[in-house]
């Protein structure tokens, strides 16, 4: 099938998803990815490295643009289809969007809206015409790990100030990375070193002050690549 000339544009957060949330997709016969759940994706998206291992003849219907959040990156896409999309031993066959994007797949708002699936974040699981999914919370990507960074004791932060929140690593990792996710609160991107606990500088640049309870995510850590 000839694809159509470049038409729609859509918007995804960010070429790497900040999602700390990971389930088992099976794609087309027997390709396996873990695909980001990801709320800020308006589409699901497949990133062209995986698009090209999927076996099949997958026809590409659409050229399209896809945008970061703020339009200050633009990739060219596609879109292709219909893909055999399995999850939790349930199968939909979908289009599905392709990107040069660095996950291997985001599930984005369309199709976890279409299908109803519910997010339950305590529990680190979604529902799927009623089949319950366990989402992972750490992934290994180009052999680099991701963990979550969780604030150990709940703390207020004033006004227009800097405070040292006490948190922790939820997977061992040696040198690494940390970044700040989720909270409305600027944590500087800072690197650590064999540390399980850690003490992140937090700045508060409202008029108002914010209160980071214990067990909340605030950040991640990624396994830092020496070179």
């Amino acid at each position: 099938m000839t694809p159509k000339e470049e038409g729609q544009s859509v918007v995804i957060c960010q070429v790497r998803s900040d999602s700390m949330f990971r389930i088992n997709v099976t794609l087309g016969d027997g390709l396996v990815v873990q695909a980001v759940i990801d709320t800020a994706a308006e589409v699901t998206l497949v990133s062209d490295t995986v698009f090209k291992k999927i076996p099949g003849d997958i026809p590409v219907l659409e050229q399209v643009s896809v945008m970061t959040a703020g339009r200050d990156l633009c990739m060219k896409g596609a879109i292709v289809g219909p893909i055999k999309i399995e999850i939790g031993g349930q199968t939909f066959t979908e289009k599905v969007y392709v990107a040069p994007i660095e996950d291997s797949m985001l599930l984005g708002l369309d199709f976890m809206r279409k299908h109803g699936i519910k997010i339950d974040i305590p529990r680190s699981t979604i529902s799927i015409r009623d089949t319950v999914v366990s989402m992972s919370e750490d992934v290994v990507s180009d052999s680099l790990r991701v963990a979550k960074i969780k604030v150990n004791k709940s703390m207020t932060v004033p006004p227009n100030s800097v405070a040292l929140v006490t948190c922790s690593v939820q997977t061992k990792l040696d040198t690494f990375v940390v970044e700040g996710v989720g909270v409305d609160l600027i944590v500087p991107m800072s690197v650590h070193t064999g540390e399980g606990m850690l003490r992140l500088a937090m700045l508060n640049p409202s008029d108002h002050s914010v209160k980071v309870r214990k067990g909340r995510v605030v950040g991640r850590a990624e396994e830092a690549r020496l070179v």
